[in-house]
């Protein structure tokens, strides 16, 4: 969300909680100039599931 005060992020926050967030935010007197909702790759959540892929060594 882009308000006056810079960039706040809800990353836990899912698109239903939207418009709450935003609602909250106008109400203690923010002014907002953009919202912007990220959605996570395939590759993101396997590696959230997985952790990172393990080293590959590479014959020298």
């Amino acid at each position: 969300v882009e308000t006056e005060s810079g960039s706040q992020s809800y990353p836990d926050a899912t698109r239903e909680e939207v418009p709450e967030i935003v609602a909250g935010l106008v109400g203690s007197g923010a002014s907002i100039y953009g919202v912007r909702l990220l959605a996570s790759t395939l590759e993101d959540a396997y590696l959230e599931v997985l952790g990172a892929p393990p080293e590959v060594e590479r014959p020298a």
